[in-house]
């Protein structure tokens, strides 16, 4: 009710059992438990790549089924959280996917830049380095 009250959305996130062996919640499923269980829009999913990737994969199909579920996104390729190209993740697709879902939020970059900023920075075209709603952002 105080989330309600004030407007606020908080968000519930899943980490790796990899580089957070202790911590609670490490499936999407944990999150989309406590979310039903809640039964509130001021509860959402924070799905944050690096964690998803390593834990369970299947990215794509994760945000397609819960995309209604997902408050906020966090991005990082995995396996070394690093930024986009460094690694597995096909952001191109993904992103494309979360968009196509009817994903409307923020995208934040959570990662470890590997290089200079520019270079961290390179996946992102020039123009989109700003706050950008998944909405806007093309890659």
């Amino acid at each position: 009710p105080h989330l309600e009250e004030s407007g606020v959305v908080a968000t519930i996130e899943a980490l790796n059992s990899f580089d957070n062996p202790t911590f609670l919640l490490t499936q999407m499923a944990h999150m989309v438990e406590i979310c039903q269980r809640v039964n509130s829009p001021h509860v959402r999913c924070q799905y944050d790549l690096y964690h998803m990737q390593r834990m369970e994969g299947n990215l794509i199909p994760t945000i397609q089924k819960h995309v209604v579920l997902i408050g906020h996104v966090q991005i990082a390729d995995a396996p070394s959280r690093h930024q986009p190209g460094t690694g597995e993740i096909h952001f191109s697709n993904v992103l494309a996917a979360l968009y196509e879902a009817g994903y409307q939020g923020y995208v934040g970059l959570e990662y470890v830049p590997q290089g200079s900023l520019e270079e961290a920075l390179e996946w992102l075209p020039y123009a989109d380095r700003r706050t950008v709603r998944a909405s806007e952002l093309r890659v």
